[in-house]
């Protein structure tokens, strides 16, 4: 009954009347898809702004990190090979800003990590490398009353600390990519929902 009556209304009317209700929604349709793709484009922005500063930015400095800790160990190989106290001097500073650095790049890479297996690859990154941080501290104390072979010994020893360290910080800046993609999916997951 009440369907007969919108027909019979829609018939009565003038066809200018007509035009104007169909521009009507066709306008009201219009304000619906364009208020959808709006929607759509922000999530797609927030989005994109996380990956970027988020998880981009943390392979970064997780990579960062990397490169100061093998400048740390080479550092500690330049002062047990150094011949005069200003050139052991002068890498002891190096090494002591290559510290500086590389846990500047680890804070940098914590704040960025927000998956439970991240924060785990993470703090075993951190263990181990203040773990070989100790141990190369070892060497650079007892390196003036050692010789230059049991020195290059105790360096040895401790390689395989730095390359556990090394291998743990490259899973730390593998971790960063899957949830770079995790983002990744979930940014297209919105674009076809808003194309679709």
């Amino acid at each position: 009954m009440r369907e007969a009556n919108i027909m019979k209304m829609l018939n009565n009317m003038k066809v200018g009347s007509k035009i104007v209700l169909l521009v009507a929604a066709l306008l009201l349709c219009l304000a619906v898809v364009s208020g959808a793709g709006i929607l759509c484009l922000k999530q797609l922005d927030d989005e994109s702004n996380l990956m970027y500063e988020v998880d981009l930015l943390a392979m970064q400095a997780a990579k960062e990190a990397n490169i100061q800790l093998i400048n740390i160990s080479r550092a500690v190989r330049n002062m047990a090979l150094a011949q005069q106290p200003e050139q052991r001097a002068a890498y002891r500073r190096a090494y002591d800003g290559f510290i500086v650095n590389a846990r500047q790049q680890l804070e940098m890479t914590k704040e960025r990590i927000v998956t439970p297996a991240g924060r785990q690859v993470f703090n075993n990154t951190v263990k181990s490398f203040e773990e070989l941080l100790v141990q190369q501290q070892e060497i650079i104390d007892k390196m003036d009353g050692r010789t230059l072979p049991e020195t290059v010994a105790r360096i040895q020893e401790v390689r395989v600390l730095a390359y556990t360290t090394d291998n743990l910080m490259t899973d730390l800046g593998a971790a960063m990519p899957v949830a770079a993609s995790d983002r990744n999916d979930n940014i297209t997951y919105i674009a076809n929902r808003g194309f679709i």
